[in-house]
């Protein structure tokens, strides 16, 4: 048995374990960038005359658990962005806080591994990468279940060739408790 296959078991347990403390939640939204830039931005030639691409509204999906630790709550699970065709999908841990009544503040990190699938043939595959992306956001909470809010994204890889990408979002979601 090679090595990625043990830890993706011992993840997958560790995860099972930790569930049996937790609820599940589902947040369903869409994510929108305001402001992308990094170094894919910077030495990039776009097809449109030199212009970036277009910034449009992205639909995302995170499934997961989470446990409560008094003022905070940790949560796991993974999220899924997709864009009609082709999906991309990674891990993550995140950390809830409420400091104050209604407005919540999330920072979570993800990646390691990724799937990426959809209807295109011969583009479903998953791949381990050097790669973490970690993000911060705040919300506005709109009732139990819906939540406004915005925040940042970067992209960060390890390789030889290493990359840092950020932007910034803006987002409206649903978050069922299962």
């Amino acid at each position: 048995m090679n090595t990625k296959r043990i830890v993706l078991i011992v993840g997958l347990l560790g995860l099972v374990i930790f569930q049996a403390a937790a609820i599940g939640i589902v947040d369903i939204g869409v994510r929108t960038p305001v402001l992308q830039t990094g170094a894919f931005l910077e030495d990039a030639s776009f097809d449109n005359g030199g212009e970036p691409p277009r910034i449009f509204p992205v639909p995302f999906l995170t499934l997961g658990g989470r446990s409560d630790l008094g003022n905070l709550k940790l949560g796991y699970g993974a999220r899924l962005f997709g864009v009609v065709v082709v999906n991309f999908a990674y891990p993550l841990v995140w950390i809830d806080a409420e400091p104050v009544d209604r407005f919540e503040v999330q920072a979570g990190l993800g990646g390691g591994a990724f799937g990426v699938f959809g209807f295109v043939p011969d583009f479903n595959f998953a791949f381990f990468s050097p790669t973490v992306i970690p993000e911060l956001s705040g919300y506005y909470r709109l009732g139990n279940y819906f939540r406004i809010g915005g925040g940042a994204k970067g992209i960060v890889t390890f390789e030889q060739d290493r990359v840092s990408n950020y932007l910034l979002y803006v987002e409206v979601k649903a978050r069922v408790p299962f």
